[in-house]
């Protein structure tokens, strides 16, 4: 088992002397504001470190259903199957310990882990809840969430591989483990009223260091205004004892994500515990001028955190302490939550009630999002917990009361639609304002949600440059109306405005379910046809139109995507590949000639390229003017795999140095080519079966790709003829390879690889003369044959040279210098060797006369030089002079 220590792993205690140039008036500053004081040193150094098998230990672990080669974990059938690991061993008693690794995520396999301190208890088996959705971006490997271990050493995981078509496979387990609970740090201090806050990075501890490589801020601070609050819990378990147990959970949650994750710093914003502890979380501005320790910002206002994958921009995280999918946070807890909640909110402007769109930073898409929402609104994961994510109306509504302010504005639905059915598509709202200081002004919109889907349909009174509803002079009426184009949930909302800007805390809002007819959206899918068979790059064209349009085509974008696919067609649930938005407004004289002059530049069409060998879906969506939603047309395609064929060697071919390695290679998922633009070729050293042994494998070299294989062209088509590979191998030591020879695809830029068993055989060498144990006289005859069976040409020896090291009775060397008898000559007759191994090795016979050794024992050895490898085998005899 490797600990892999490294910078990355055992971090540097550094914090301390971060903090030691902070000024005493910074320092009396902060203790003013109310704000916990840390003491030069407080930053903990969080020591980590990397766990994880080497193919050998993996493979000692136990399997039912399961297969262990190569360092890598797979189904040995289809259905299910388990692993247990052999034992882990941390070098320091850990306090969490986090599992992580690459190949089939979630759906195909599920972890547990346990820990012990001395190896004889343990732990329960406690599953790894998965970290779907967090972060700066998607990651490389599956993480899971950081388990409170308390000190233990010892760990082991146990892995159910659970995929149907029998293809899971997992690789680089790793567990890291961290000890957080190093030093204490300083006690709780009144918080300012202004912000909620009672632990400042200083007081809980964190290591600057970690945020910084030898280029700088590894995650650079960005910051844009807050929209939404987004809930969350850190799923690392309820059963810290005392604020410094969780202010550990903190250290090591922020380790986790800085150092092992990659990030540089924190995901979350606020982290709460269930003593009803505050902690600031992503570091916000520098100083001087804020109000923290330094004149720093604390709890930075609208930095940009990686708490939330594609919806961090524009959104804080506030992270509760510990796992509520089955149990409710304390009462502390939640008090500590509502504080933040109308802190951010009140802040920022947020009507706690209302859902308004998320807009990505390049405004290339939008949904809509509950302004106080939870995780799982926006990702598929059970984040923040069913227990807690329940109690989220109720929180909005404590929100709302306490920004509520007396003197503004309010306002009430006072008609709304029961029902809307059949083509009855309109329908019409009006309100009644009350309150606040002068003539009040309104803004309003409707949303809503398609009923088969979770497509946004959004109307609105206006827009400004953050696509909320916008004041206007239109906003003064107490009434409107809406043309539903579609069926769907929608909710119309209305907030009020006075002349002092003071505006309704509560917005009235009315749900209607709308059973209408849709609107009249055609689209066509020309090219490719279900279940085509696709080269790429590929054409994907067609035509899109919405009917109910006055003019124009009624569609101003189409976006391609490709979802991975079984067989059959149907999606597998991985994520979608998108291909790019197609170009669109190409004349289509035969649409307009069945719809209407307006119609006709409707057509669409992109090339479409970098899809992995496999099924997909094909899903071309197309958004209507008249309604903002995205309708769509399906195709099942095949994306072909790769071929190879590795013609030389013979699999088990016993080969001779150099010997040929020769083929062909074709990607025909190429429109043009042959889809192979490289063949490198590696022999891996393996035991007698050809199942690698795990020692490092030698570089062959890069075989001459193109040559022509009209055989191939036959059977795929002409653009693939000059297919073929080849190239002469030598530099292998007698043994057992697997053979491994890669082709790089022009299409996806991967390595496909195919193999052979090989061996090559070891030299052989005989040492005629002086027999074992023989008592000679000087001068004497040295003589024997030599010969390398790898070569193809030769003898495979180009020389022999002789020594004798000085030995006791039994021929154990002594230790004292050899001395050199000299260059034996070669290439004598052996036809009695040839007869054995081939003509070619007849000339294999060496001899020498020795003198001018003392009298005494020794060990004479006799050494050869291969030509095939440039390595000297050796042959050895006991003699006495």
């Amino acid at each position: 088992m490797r600990s892999l220590l490294s910078r990355r792993n055992v971090l540097k205690a550094s914090a301390g002397l971060t903090l030691a140039g902070i000024s005493g008036l910074a320092s009396r500053l902060a203790g003013r504001l109310g704000f916990p004081v840390a003491a030069a040193g407080t930053g903990r150094r969080v020591l980590t470190e990397d766990l994880r098998l080497n193919a050998g230990e993996l493979a000692a672990g136990t399997v039912n259903g399961t297969s262990v080669a190569g360092g890598r974990l797979t189904l040995a059938a289809s259905g299910s199957g388990q692993y247990v690991s052999p034992t882990l061993r941390s070098s320091f008693p850990a306090t969490h310990a986090g599992l992580h690794w690459r190949g089939s995520g979630p759906q195909a396999v599920t972890f547990w882990l346990r820990s012990s301190t001395d190896g004889l208890a343990w732990s329960g088996w406690q599953p790894v809840i998965l970290e779907a959705g967090h972060g700066r971006e998607p990651l490389p490997e599956t993480f899971g969430a950081l388990i409170r271990v308390e000190k233990a050493q010892r760990f082991q995981f146990r892995a159910r591989l659970h995929d149907g078509n029998g293809k899971a496979e997992v690789q680089s387990v790793t567990v890291t483990v961290l000890n957080a609970e190093d030093g204490t740090l300083s006690s709780p201090l009144a918080a300012p009223s202004t912000k909620p806050l009672t632990y400042s990075r200083e007081a809980w501890g964190a290591d600057e260091a970690i945020r910084f490589n030898s280029s700088g801020e590894i995650w650079p601070r960005d910051y844009l205004p807050t929209k939404k609050v987004v809930v969350h819990h850190t799923a690392t378990g309820n059963d810290y004892p005392s604020t410094a147990a969780a202010m550990a959970d903190v250290r090591a949650i922020y380790t986790y994500h800085a150092s092992t994750l990659g990030w540089g710093d924190i995901g979350y914003c606020w982290i709460i515990d269930k003593f009803g502890n505050a902690y600031e979380g992503r570091r916000g501005r520098d100083g001087p001028g804020y109000d923290g320790p330094g004149g720093r910002e604390l709890v930075g206002e609208g930095v940009v955190g990686g708490h939330m994958t594609s919806y961090n921009h524009g959104s804080t995280g506030i992270a509760m302490l510990g796992n509520f999918q089955n149990v409710s946070p304390s009462g502390e807890a939640l008090s500590k939550l509502r504080d933040v909640l109308a802190w951010e909110c009140g802040q920022h402007g947020i009507t706690p009630h209302a859902s308004t769109d998320y807009l990505t930073a390049s405004d290339s898409w939008h949904r809509a999002l509950p302004n106080v929402c939870g995780h799982r609104d926006a990702a598929a994961t059970a984040c923040p917990g069913s227990s807690l994510y329940a109690l989220l109306p109720g929180l909005r509504n404590d929100t709302a009361s306490r920004l509520a302010d007396p003197s503004a504005p309010t306002v009430s639905i006072t008609s709304a639609p029961a029902e809307a059915t059949g083509g009855d598509r309109n329908v019409g709202y009006a309100w009644q304002g009350d309150g606040g200081s002068g003539a009040r002004e309104y803004s309003y919109y409707l949303e809503g949600w398609s009923l088969n889907s979770y497509i946004l349909v959004v109307y609105k009174s206006g827009f400004n440059a953050a696509r909320e509803p916008a004041w206007g002079p239109w906003t003064a009426a107490t009434g409107a109306s809406f043309t539903l184009a579609q069926p769907g949930h929608y909710t119309f909302h209305v907030r009020a405005r006075d002349s002092l800007g003071r505006v309704s805390v509560y917005e009235d809002s009315r749900t209607l379910l709308a059973d209408v007819s849709p609107t009249d959206v055609a689209m066509s899918l020309d090219t490719p046809g279900d279940g085509a068979t696709v080269q790429q790059p590929f054409r994907v064209a067609g035509w899109a139109i919405d009917r109910a349009a006055v003019s124009g085509t009624g569609v101003d974008a189409v976006h391609v995507y490709a979802y991975p696919a079984d067989g059959s067609g149907a999606p597998t649930g991985a994520s979608p590949v998108f291909l790019g938005a197609a170009l669109y407004g190409g004349s289509r004289p035969d649409v307009a000639g069945l719809n209407g002059g307006q119609f006709r530049d409707c057509g669409y069409q992109m090339e479409a390229i970098g899809l992995g060998r496999g099924f997909y879906k094909l899903v071309v969506y197309a958004r209507s003017t008249m309604t903002g939603t995205w309708h769509n047309v399906q195709r099942k395609i095949e994306v072909p795999s790769p071929l190879m064929s590795l013609d030389a060697p013979g699999e088990g071919a016993a080969v001779q140095q150099p010997f040929r390695v020769a083929g062909w290679a074709i990607d025909r998922a190429a429109a043009a080519g042959t889809g192979v633009d490289a063949v490198h070729v590696y022999a891996y050293p393996a035991d007698g079966s050809g199942a690698p042994t795990g020692a490092s494998p030698v570089f062959l070299g890069a075989a001459l790709y193109g040559g022509s294989r009209p055989d191939v062209a036959g059977l795929f088509g002409a653009h693939f003829r000059d297919c073929g590979y080849q190239m002469e191998a030598s530099g292998l030591r007698g043994g057992f390879y697997r053979l491994v020879v890669y082709a790089r695809s022009t299409v996806t830029g991967s390595w496909d690889a195919m193999s052979r068993a090989i061996e090559v055989p070891s030299p052989l060498m005989s040492l005629d003369a002086p027999g074992e144990g023989a008592a000679v006289q000087q001068p004497f005859r040295v003589a024997g044959w030599a010969i390398d069976r790898a070569a193809a040409g030769g003898t495979g020896v180009d020389a022999v040279h002789v020594y004798a090291y000085p030995a006791d009775g039994s021929g154990a060397p002594t230790g004292a210098s050899p001395a050199f008898l000299g260059a034996a000559l070669y290439g004598g007759s052996r036809p009695d060797v040839a007869g054995l191994f081939g003509a070619q090795y007849r000339d294999c016979g060496y001899q020498l006369d020795a003198s001018g050794l003392a009298g005494g024992f020794y060990k004479l050895v006799v050494y050869a030089r291969s030509t095939v490898t440039g390595i000297w085998d050796a042959a050895a005899r006991t003699i006495k002079v």
